[in-house]
C-alpha cells in the first residue's frame, strides 16, 4: 500500500491530498479512531470492524470498503441516506475488464468453518489504485456542494 500511496502523491493530479496509512486502528483510543473519521473527506478501508466509525465521519464523506468478498451493510442505500455518504466497494476481479477498479486476491482458506470464505491476502495494482483515485476525483465536486464548499 505504500507504495501505492507513495506514487500518487508524485501526481499532479494529488499534489493537494493527504493520503496516510493506518495500519492498526485497535492501537487507537476511541477518541482518535472517531477524530480520523471526521477528518478525512475520502476513507478507504479493508473490510472489518473499524467500519462501524463511519458513525463519526462528516456528511457527504465517501467510503470506500476493499476486500475480496463483501458482505457489509454500509453499502445499503437506506443506510447511507442516514449517514449522509456516498459509498463504493472494490472487490475480487471477477472480469478482465482493464477499466474495473478490482483486486487480485490470493488462495480461498476457510479456518473458521462458518460458511465465509477468507483469503490469505489480495493486491491492487498501480494502474487500478489510479482507477480507484480517478473515481475519488470525480466525486469530489459533489462532495464539495453537499458540504457547501465552492470549486477553485
Amino acid at each position: 500500500m505504500n507504495d501505492l500511496i507513495s506514487n500518487a502523491k508524485r501526481k499532479v493530479e494529488y499534489k493537494d491530498w493527504e493520503l496516510s496509512t493506518v495500519y492498526d486502528f485497535g492501537a487507537l483510543s476511541t477518541r482518535e479512531q472517531a477524530v480520523l473519521f471526521n477528518s478525512y473527506d475520502v476513507l478507504v478501508m479493508v473490510h472489518g470492524a473499524q467500519m462501524a466509525n463511519n458513525i463519526f465521519a462528516l456528511p457527504g464523506t465517501f467510503f470506500i470498503e476493499v476486500g475480496c468478498e463483501i458482505p457489509g451493510f454500509l453499502g445499503e442505500e437506506s443506510y447511507l441516506s442516514i449517514i449522509e455518504a456516498a459509498y463504493a466497494k472494490v472487490e475480487d476481479c471477477q472480469t478482465s475488464d482493464e477499466g474495473a477498479v478490482c483486486l487480485e486476491c490470493g488462495r480461498p482458506v476457510d479456518d473458521r468453518n462458518d460458511g465465509d470464505t477468507l483469503f490469505d491476502n489480495f493486491t491492487m495494482s498501480q494502474a487500478k489504485f489510479d482507477l480507484m483515485l480517478n473515481d475519488i476525483h470525480e466525486y469530489w465536486p459533489h462532495l464539495l456542494q453537499h458540504r457547501n464548499m465552492t470549486v477553485e
